[in-house]
């Protein structure tokens, strides 16, 4: 089978003495960035109880662009 043009550019690179590619791959200085930690419980009912926290403070601090105001019409009486 023939190469890749990366392969081929991969190679011509080393011939002419440049750094390989590869070395820069994987460098995560003994840290594996696969790994995962579950939450604990208080975690978890602390992420469920402040939820949607942060997407309702600009009600709390008064920005909203609304302007609430009644009308109120009143109509002559006709009982008479």
């Amino acid at each position: 089978m023939s190469l890749s043009s990366a392969q081929k550019k991969r190679k011509q690179h080393l011939r002419e003495g440049k750094l390989d590619p590869t070395m820069n791959r994987l460098n995560w200085n003994g840290t594996n960035p696969i790994s995962k930690m579950t939450p604990t419980l208080p975690e978890l009912r602390h992420r469920q109880i402040h939820k949607h926290q942060m997407r309702n403070l600009s009600r709390l601090q008064g920005d909203d662009s609304f302007f609430h105001a009644f009308w109120r019409m009143e109509m002559p009486c006709s009982c008479a």
